[in-house]
């Protein structure tokens, strides 16, 4: 499935790139060229197996102009109260957990690499470690259910407390491994349960962190989740 949506784009990208049989070739702004070339070469990234490079990525998009919102409970506008449209609780489950899918945190570790198969291995930066949030996604249905995190462009940052320390905020480390729940992009089986992890660069001189608060932005709407 996957295979033959790769080689659809690619096919897609060649017919508009390039000139052939003496047709002439679409005529693309300079915007509408590179936004085909990165897309073909990003899902390719992402489903090759074998590539040991290149696994960091990096957001092609424009940056949004309008302003998000923080979900943070009710507040009075010129009097007038206004609701806290927050689900109840404020979990995992509640922003990922469409079409009935169980999405929980896992635990946290703490590792100067994350390895996700003999050929796709992601090491920390020079004097960092990386803080791994594990997420564990159920499916408890009858029917296959698809997480989509990485054309929704959902973003994480979080907050932790080192050693006992103040409260430090540290935004994801972003791959597109296909562990990364950060751009993860898969369907969930009936009746079966798959792991993501969420990268977070931090000191290798942490040994141990505590009181983590998760911010997840999705669809212009920031929520804080105590894990």
């Amino acid at each position: 499935m996957r295979r033959k949506k790769i080689e659809g784009i690619l096919c897609l990208t060649g017919m508009l790139l390039l000139t052939g049989c003496g047709t002439k070739a679409y005529d693309l702004t300079e915007a509408e060229e590179s936004q085909i070339v990165n897309y073909a070469v990003h899902v390719v990234s992402k489903h090759n197996s074998y590539q040991k490079d290149g696994l960091v990525y990096v957001d092609q998009s424009v940056e949004e102009t309008e302003p998000e919102e923080t979900v943070i409970g009710s507040e009075s506008v010129d009097g007038t109260e206004i609701m806290d449209e927050t689900p109840a609780g404020n979990t995992l489950e509640d922003v990922f957990g469409a079409d009935g899918l169980e999405v929980a945190y896992g635990g946290v570790s703490l590792a100067g690499n994350y390895t996700e198969s003999e050929v796709l291995d992601v090491r920390a930066s020079n004097g960092k470690q990386f803080m791994a949030l594990e997420i564990d996604m159920t499916n408890p249905t009858e029917e296959g259910i698809t997480l989509d995190n990485l054309t929704s462009k959902v973003k994480f940052t979080a907050d932790y407390s080192a050693d006992g320390a103040e409260s430090t905020q540290v935004s994801a480390y972003t791959t597109i491994m296909t562990t990364d729940f950060s751009t993860y992009d898969d369907e969930i089986p009936a009746g079966e349960t798959k792991s993501a992890v969420l990268l977070f660069e931090i000191p290798d001189s942490v040994t141990e962190v505590s009181d983590i608060v998760l911010h997840v932005t999705r669809d212009d709407t920031t929520y804080e989740i105590k894990l």
